[in-house]
Parts: structure tokens; C-alpha cells; sequence
């Protein structure tokens, strides 16, 4: 445990640490392999699905959300989960922050269909404590002024679907509201739970899941931080991810790229790009994986 890790563990590390930050730098124009740079047209959008995939979810009361605070409420309830569907999630412009209510639920799933992906900048508050996974196949960009409040438990992905204990996979782009009765169990652990499947990404256009930036600014977690590009790119564009407790942060992805000096550190930090070496990662600048 106390050794730098030098090989690829047996399966995907679960990040465990009692303390998550990610560190970033500035916004660099780096673009590996599939990213995607396109932008809704109008940025700053949050509505919720509607018609056969909508699972309840409101936003201010209505559908959708483009300035100030939101509220996001509504949703499908099985067992100690509850389901949001959005067509889009977009804080950018003149969107202050997003509130989700918990309802009393400890878990909170999230999926996003539009094929452009999640663009977060905001900050994004439970209002009680609730672990949070985003499922976002297009992609996920993290931009400065992005935080997660009450959020113990953070997994960022681009799958395009959940797998559940003793339950059926829940589809991003599918699952109704019905469909959502049996998942009433636990996640599969870290990212062994998060699955693609191709006719789900062909559905919106997609070919490929999309990428993970981390552009900018400063996101703290209180226990664990899984990233998960599936065969998309995990993007730390002038920073870092950092673990003061526990096993540290995980990145899983096609491939792992800095733009600009990065880091990786906890106890026991890792990335894995592919069939690449667990300590190691591909970069434009210095990178490097220390112990914390």
C-alpha cells in the first residue's frame, strides 16, 4: 500500500478515499482522438425529458430551465433510487446553480440523452445528502465554477447504461418509467456497472461515447470519485486529480491525456487507459502518479 503502483490491478479500483479533489488549471484547446468541441446552440438549457421517455422530472416546476437558480424535482422512485431524464443539461449563460430535491432518497441517477453531452459549471447541490451518478453517452464537460454539494458518492460517465443487483440494466435512452420497478437494488460497485451499448449511442446519432473534460476550477466530493469515459478519453486539461484518504481518485477511459503539467495522487492512485499500465498516462506536458 505504501508503494507507488506500477502495474495494471487485476479489475477497476473503487475510489473509497473519505476526501476527492480534482485540481485544475486554466481551459486549454485540446482536442485526442474523438473529442467533440460542438456546443448546443443555445448554451445554458436544463429540460427534462418529455413524452414516452420522461421519468417525472420537473424543473421549476415545468419542463425546463435557461436563467437563474433550478430546481429539479419530480422523478421516478425505486426503492432507495430516484431517476432523472434529461434531453438537455447545459448550465452554461445565465443558469446560477441546480438544486436537486432528494425526497429522502440516498441515491440519485441521472441520464442525459443529448448527443452533444452535459455541460456543467455551476454549482449543483442535493438538498440532503445522496450519492449522484451521471450518465451523459455524448459526454461530459467540467468547466470552472462547477462544484457538488452533498454529494458523498460521485461517478461521472458516459455509459449509456447502469447495471443493478438482481435487476436489469437502466438504458439512458430507453428505460421508461415503468421500466424502473425492479431496479430497486444497489448499483453494481465502481464501474463495473457501467455498460455501453452500441444501438443506444446509433439512437442519437452517436458512434462512439463521447469524452470527459476537466476544464477548469476546483470539485470536492466527500468520499469517492469514479471518472469513466468508457472508450472515450479522460481529459485533464492543466491539472489534476487529487485523494487525501483512502484508495484515491479512479479515471477509466480510451486513454488518459494532460495537456499541461498533471497529477494523480492518494494512497493508492491509478488510471487505466486501455491496456496500458495502470501508473502511467499519455500526455502533451509532464504527468505524473505519486503517493499522497
Amino acid at each position: 500500500m505504501a508503494r507507488r503502483r506500477r502495474r495494471r490491478p487485476s479489475s477497476p479500483a473503487t475510489a473509497n478515499g473519505r476526501v476527492v479533489r480534482l485540481v485544475l488549471g486554466g481551459v486549454a484547446g485540446l482536442v485526442l482522438g474523438g473529442l467533440s468541441c460542438l456546443a448546443p446552440a443555445a448554451a445554458g438549457e436544463i429540460t427534462a425529458a418529455g413524452g414516452p421517455l420522461s421519468l417525472g422530472t420537473s424543473v421549476n416546476g415545468g419542463a425546463s430551465c435557461s436563467a437563474g437558480a433550478c430546481a429539479i424535482g419530480g422523478g421516478t422512485k425505486a426503492g432507495a433510487n430516484l431517476f432523472h431524464r434529461f434531453s438537455a443539461f447545459d448550465t452554461r449563460g445565465g443558469i446560477s446553480g441546480v438544486q436537486f430535491a432528494t425526497q429522502g432518497q440516498r441515491l440519485l441517477i441521472v441520464g442525459v440523452t443529448n448527443p452533444l453531452g452535459s455541460f456543467l459549471d455551476k454549482p449543483i447541490g442535493m438538498s440532503s445528502p445522496a450519492g449522484l451518478i451521471w450518465l451523459s453517452p455524448g459526454g461530459i464537460q467540467l468547466g470552472t465554477g462547477v462544484s457538488f454539494s452533498n454529494v458523498p458518492d460521485l461517478r461521472l460517465s458516459t455509459a449509456s447504461g447502469l447495471r443493478f443487483a438482481g435487476g436489469g440494466p437502466f438504458d439512458v435512452m430507453s428505460t421508461t418509467a415503468a421500466g424502473l420497478a425492479g431496479l430497486t437494488g444497489d448499483p453494481l460497485p465502481g464501474s463495473s456497472g457501467l455498460i455501453t451499448d452500441p444501438a443506444a449511442l446509433s439512437a442519437v446519432g452517436l458512434s462512439a461515447n463521447g469524452d470527459i473534460t476537466l476544464a477548469g476550477g476546483l470539485l470536492t466530493v466527500d468520499n469517492s470519485l469514479l471518472l469513466d469515459a468508457q472508450g472515450g478519453h479522460v481529459l485533464l486539461q492543466g491539472g489534476g486529480l487529487t485523494a487525501t484518504g483512502g484508495t484515491g481518485p479512479t479515471a477509466t477511459g480510451g486513454s488518459i491525456a494532460a495537456r499541461a503539467p498533471a497529477w494523480l495522487s492518494g494512497a493508492q492512485p491509478w488510471m487505466q487507459a486501455g491496456l496500458r499500465a495502470a501508473a502511467r498516462c499519455w500526455w502533451e506536458g509532464r504527468c505524473r502518479v505519486e503517493r499522497g
